[in-house]
């Protein structure tokens, strides 16, 4: 089971949105949303960690694996 995280620190966050995005519009794309950083992304993905503890993360359209 993968367990989703939005506790991205602000300079490793990876944009999720467009400007001008939403809380609503940013958590039907599935991502997190945290306005608290005006200089970071406030819709962003989430790191991801199944049970394997490798992490997921978007670069992109895509999801990469990393150990």
């Amino acid at each position: 089971m993968a367990t989703i995280q939005c506790a991205v620190l602000p300079k490793l966050r990876v944009n999720c949105g467009h400007n001008g995005i939403d809380m609503d519009q940013c958590y039907q794309k599935g991502c997190c949303f945290d306005s608290s950083d005006p200089h970071a992304p406030w819709c962003f993905y989430p790191d991801i960690t199944d049970g394997n503890a490798l992490t997921m993360f978007c670069t992109g359209n895509s999801l990469m694996r990393r150990a």
